[in-house]
């Protein structure tokens, strides 16, 4: 298959055809596997459940098939699911949190809840309606695989996923996990230990929940430039300033706010950059007017539209070069500073250092040593 000669809309929508088609078929494919499974026809292929015949004969991953088999009988009691998995209402996700929860009397209402909905938000409207209680706060160390003796069976080690992991609980309560190291596990407990006058119980909550308010206005001050006195911006002040960019995210929110042809914004709220709607290379004002939120990724594409991808990629490559030769130059800095060379000294170094060195071909450790040479 060959699709370099296809034009950009053309790939995405042969991508949304077939996409459109994956569904149908899995929709398909779940109505047949309820109906083998309620057959048993299993048995018949030589394999002892519904699952080992997904593995075995039909080839699918083992979370693949218990995935499909949870949908499949979900699908049998209520017909329902098979059209909103072909019209992409739903999916194979979805029906896996909410199966347990489906009953003859809620399953209409409860499915059409779910509709068009991602992961976290099906998993928070189970939770709304069946709350569990709250995890108990607790720190424990991770197991380790320790080598058993050679007269013993060899045992298995539980699985526990490093990965950070956050889970509602109840319309209001959330379950958080995450491993941290013994420097930060150290840090948690001096901190509960310096706050027991305030907190008797050393309850983890407390504890964070201060720690993320510290550090999401810290955050803002950097990134939106919030803050209760703003001042003034003086006169003839150049680059984008913090008033500006202030009243930029005030506006658009923290969201990015590039459009799609067809209408969808994107809904990124991460790695935001404020960019002009008028490139000031070619006469926009730093005025928030001319400003708008964007994520880096649209950012990107609107430059490209701008001024090509090529000018864009070989702009990037020197940003990158810069940025390669100021980290080198200052380890050369920082090696012949810690050899116990005077500050004054190194910085004269550096200077003749980098007329020598202008095409940053020598090896970092020639440039150490003429450094060296050059103090001693």
């Amino acid at each position: 298959m060959n699709l370099t000669e296809l034009s950009n809309e053309e790939v995405v929508s042969g991508l949304m055809s077939i996409a459109g088609d994956a569904r149908a078929v899995l929709a398909k494919l779940l109505a047949y596997l309820g109906e083998v499974d309620a057959r048993r026809l299993y048995r018949d292929w030589g394999c002892s459940s519904m699952f080992r015949f997904c593995v075995e004969r039909l080839l699918l991953s083992e979370g693949e098939a218990q995935r499909r088999i949870t949908a499949a009988r979900a699908a049998r009691e209520y017909p329902m699911i098979i059209d909103a998995i072909a019209t992409g209402d739903l999916n194979i996700t979805s029906i896996e949190i909410l199966h347990p929860y489906l009953t003859v009397d809620n399953h209409e209402e409860l499915l059409r809840s779910a509709f068009r909905k991602t992961k976290i938000e099906v998993q928070e409207l189970a939770a709304a309606r069946h709350p569990r209680p709250d995890a108990p706060s607790l720190i424990s160390p991770m197991p380790t695989a320790a080598t058993p003796p050679a007269a013993a069976p060899p045992q298995p080690v539980p699985h526990v996923s490093a990965a950070p992991r956050v889970e509602p609980l109840s319309a209001e309560r959330y379950k958080v996990q995450v491993t941290v190291s013994k420097a930060l596990r150290d840090k948690i407990e001096s901190v509960k230990a310096l706050m027991r006058h305030r907190n008797p119980s050393g309850d983890l909550e407390v504890i964070f929940e201060q720690a993320i308010e510290l550090l999401h206005a810290k955050l803002e001050k950097e990134r939106l430039a919030k803050t209760d006195k703003p001042r003034s911006v003086k006169k003839g002040a150049k680059g984008v300033s913090a008033a500006a960019r202030r009243e930029t995210f005030e506006r658009d929110g923290t969201q990015c706010t590039y459009v799609s042809a067809d209408g969808h914004r994107c809904s990124e709220h991460g790695y935001l950059e404020v960019d002009d709607r008028d490139a000031r290379g070619r006469g926009g004002s730093d005025d928030a007017s001319n400003l708008r939120v964007l994520c880096r990724a649209h950012n990107l594409l609107l430059a490209e539209q701008t001024f090509g991808r090529a000018y864009v990629e070989r702009k990037i490559e020197e940003k990158r070069h810069l940025c390669q030769q100021r980290y080198e130059w200052s380890t050369v800095t920082s090696a012949l500073t810690n050899l116990g060379f005077r500050d004054g000294d190194v910085r004269r170094a550096i200077r003749e250092l980098t007329e020598r060195f202008t095409n940053d071909e020598a090896p970092i450790e020639a440039v150490i040593r003429e450094g060296i040479a050059l103090l001693t």
